[in-house]
């Protein structure tokens, strides 16, 4: 229903005459976005319950999922979770105010219960002990720092990050700003569009036609090109003086150029674009609040910070209804963001008897969170603690919880 009327507003705002789109979208957007709120609450009051069953992604335990929300989120988390496909039970629809009866319902027995809600429901969850993840978060690069400073990263990641800039003058890049409609063509049906349908799969909700041409339209496309031959390319607009990325697409989807440094090319010139326009700050848009993520893992190495996402109106909760080994699996390959009391925060747990160090910190820390919670069977070190104290003051708190507490009562995880 929301996408068919995104979809609807973006084909009548392409309709009107070019001239008179600039002064419609000042009044229209903000009674869409008004629109489109009051409908995303009155569905999210009543949504699908899932129970899926298969083995666990990193062992061989099985693992129980109870799933309540929208079914495109379900294939994201059955993708994250399972290493072969699970099999999946829809147990109806239920109102949110029912989900209780359904959590203490003896025929479901889940392991897991993760809910997709509307954030206005935030309250209902952390009433119920879920930990509240958020569904994106938002990466951007604070461009008056020097960029030496910007690519300020662990040793391993430099290295990393030096070999994808290195692939930049090998493969002779260049870029070009385009706003002609007929790239614009080329960049959807070329580039964005086959990239995301490889690289995604099933986890992806493609953007559309219509949609994105609408976002062109008050925006331009930055190419990347190997001589005269057009191999990637990101769609930007302006949202309140910060350049926004919206989508990026490499040509024909070919992992080819990707390995030969299309990707890095694309982020190195948009970021020296932007510095050279004078932009304080660069928007890299969305990615998933698990640090292992593809894309969240590639922004970090680029030396993005993040933040909560204002754009994105619904949760994740995320709650542990019987503990076996596929749960412990779960948290010790997936650290995440979650949110306390409007602050990001990261979780991370190690099963293993050894302690937490200043190299483990360098693994898990991105800025902008607010503290790094770490749950382990041994104390984090003071020496971990001494290289929080000597960085700058936006270093995390570090938090130290021990896994019996965690499992018994993942609220303790949130402090006083």
């Amino acid at each position: 229903m929301l996408g068919n009327l995104q979809e609807l507003g973006s084909i009548i705002y392409l309709l009107l005459p070019r001239s008179f789109r600039k002064f419609i979208l000042p009044v229209g957007e903000p009674i869409y976005q008004i629109i489109k709120r009051i409908l995303q609450f009155v569905f999210g009051t009543r949504q699908a319950a899932f129970l899926l069953k298969g083995k666990n992604k990193w062992g061989k335990g099985d693992l129980t999922l109870l799933f309540y929300g929208d079914e495109k989120e379900l294939a994201y988390f059955s993708d994250l979770l399972y290493s072969e496909r699970s099999t999946k039970e829809k147990l109806g629809k239920v109102f949110i105010w029912n989900l209780k009866t359904l959590l203490n319902s003896e025929i479901t027995g889940p392991n897991m219960i993760i809910c997709a809600v509307d954030i206005l429901f935030l309250n209902f969850l952390t009433r119920q002990g879920f930990i509240i993840i958020p569904q994106w978060v938002q990466f951007l690069i604070d461009l008056s720092k020097p960029l030496s400073e910007i690519w300020y990263l662990s040793k391993n990641q430099k290295k990393s990050l030096a070999n994808d800039l290195r692939k930049i003058p090998k493969y002779q890049y260049s870029y070009e700003i385009s706003h002609n409609p007929a790239d614009f063509k080329l960049f959807y049906y070329e580039m964005y569009r086959p990239y995301a349908l490889i690289r995604y799969e099933n986890t992806l909700i493609l953007n559309s036609y219509n949609h994105m041409k609408l976002i062109f339209d008050k925006g331009f496309l930055l190419f990347i090109k190997r001589r005269n031959e057009y191999v990637g390319g990101n769609l930007i607009y302006i949202d309140k003086r910060i350049p926004t990325i919206h989508s990026l697409g490499v040509k024909e989807g070919n992992f080819k150029y990707v390995q030969q440094g299309a990707l890095a090319a694309l982020y190195y010139f948009t970021i020296h674009w932007a510095k050279e326009q004078g932009y304080k700050w660069i928007d890299f848009y969305f990615a998933r609040p698990f640090l292992k993520d593809g894309v969240f893992h590639y922004k970090r190495k680029l030396g993005m910070e993040i933040k909560r996402s204002k754009k994105s109106r619904t949760v994740f909760g995320m709650k542990i209804g019987s503990l076996n080994r596929g749960v412990k699996d779960f948290f010790a390959n997936n650290p995440f963001i979650y949110l306390d009391r409007g602050k990001l925060k990261g979780l991370t747990f190690i099963g293993h008897n050894r302690p937490f160090t200043p190299r483990d910190l360098q693994t898990f820390y991105i800025s902008g969170i607010d503290t790094l919670v770490v749950i382990s069977p041994v104390a984090i070190t003071n020496q971990a603690y001494k290289f929080v104290g000597s960085q700058s003051m936006d270093k995390p708190f570090l938090m130290h919880v021990d896994p019996k507490l965690f499992f018994e009562d993942p609220t303790n995880i949130i402090e006083d």
